[in-house]
């Protein structure tokens, strides 16, 4: 996945450098500028391309509130004003809402979470079109031929799609995925495991295994032979 380009705007210098720190730290950050005047990073926002936006609330030349509500990038509030919260998350394109001082272990845990919204954003399963799975990522259609997929594992809230040494993340749920797979060639080994039959050299009471070695467990329901 390519990096989230990331702006900061807040008025108090001392608080964007205790933030800069932090995204050094995270690889899939990509930080691109940082303002102490909102008006100008709006600005900036309106001509440039940036995901993530972290954003203050208090600030004199305009609130954080009210510059959330005119732009669509993703945003994580770093305020010390935690009575703000609420109202803040009424707001669609909110992902996290940090109080000061942030501290690195809940910083990662909101990047997490804008990395999940970017997925989501940028993939879509869609449907099995002339033996193709499809997919929308990035802005461009991802093709997968079925007979080239491994298996599809169910991660969170989201869905792998294990394929020629490359996997494809989406946020629709292995059971609608499931559902346009044709099922002479695919079938469940477990609840969070859909298997390629074709790709089965061998199985066990306990797991199958794929083409290349990867090994996958068999739930109770799908064991006995019922993979080939």
């Amino acid at each position: 996945m390519k990096k989230l380009k990331c702006i900061i705007i807040d008025d108090e210098i001392t608080a964007i450098e205790s933030l800069l720190p932090l995204i050094n730290m995270v690889p899939e950050l990509e930080l691109i500028g940082t303002f102490n005047n909102p008006l100008d990073a709006l600005t900036f926002l309106r001509k440039n391309d940036v995901y993530l936006v972290f954003l203050d609330i208090n600030m004199s030349a305009l609130s954080g509130l009210d510059l959330a509500k005119r732009i669509a990038n993703k945003i994580i509030f770093t305020t010390g004003h935690s009575e703000f919260a609420l109202k803040a998350f009424e707001l669609s394109n909110i992902v996290d809402y940090l109080a000061k001082p942030i501290y690195f272990d809940r910083f990662l845990k909101a990047i997490k979470k804008a990395l999940g919204h970017y997925v989501a954003d940028n993939s879509s399963a869609q449907t099995l079109i002339d033996g193709y799975l499809v997919f929308k990522q990035n802005g461009a259609t991802v093709k997968i031929d079925h007979d080239s997929i491994l298996f599809i594992q169910s991660i969170g809230n989201y869905t792998a799609v294990h394929y020629d040494e490359k996997r494809i993340v989406s946020p629709m749920g292995i059971w609608d995925i499931e559902k346009i797979l044709p099922q002479n060639k695919f079938v469940r080994v477990n609840r969070s495991c859909i298997a390629n039959k074709g790709k089965v050299v061998g199985q066990s009471r306990k797991e199958i295994i794929l083409l290349g070695g990867r090994k996958l467990r068999t739930g109770k329901a799908y064991k006995d032979g019922n993979v080939q």
